[in-house]
């Protein structure tokens, strides 16, 4: 849609479709993360924006920073046992410029300072076991 420049009188047409820039972090800044750890994801786009709908694993990230005109926002993911284990994928879409242009579908950043791996801790599990795990021998005892 033409937005009209007031201090020009001139009508600008925007039809470029913004574009988003991902990085995913832990807050600890290690590259690992394990279940209960919270994950930070920076979404920077092109320009002004609509606040955009995040995915990581699928699931919904909580928006924590960021309104409808800004060009930077963050939110926050808990990696828990149902997410999948390796590099944590995650998208950006449903948002637009303040021009109506829709927003290009972004997936995470290549950039490897800014990916997160995903090891998840196993359950460690107790197998009952028949035979014994030490044994007491008793020795005669001897007099003189």
């Amino acid at each position: 849609a033409p937005a009209l420049d007031a201090a020009c009188g001139e009508i600008v047409v925007d039809t470029t479709e913004p574009a988003s820039l991902f990085c995913v972090e832990t807050i600890s800044g290690e590259e690992v993360a394990g279940n209960g750890d919270v994950i930070t994801i920076s979404v920077i786009a092109t320009e002004p924006v609509t606040v955009p709908t995040i995915l990581c694993d699928g699931e919904v990230v909580t928006i924590t920073s960021g309104v409808d005109g800004d060009m930077s926002f963050e939110g926050t993911y808990t990696i828990t046992a149902a997410t999948t284990e390796g590099d944590l994928v995650c998208t950006c879409s449903d948002y637009m410029d303040l021009a109506g242009n829709e927003g290009l579908d972004g997936a995470q950043s290549t950039n490897p300072s800014c990916i997160t791996n995903v090891q998840l801790t196993p359950t460690p599990s107790i197998t009952p076991s028949n035979s014994p795990t030490s044994s007491v021998t008793e020795s005669p005892t001897s007099s003189i």
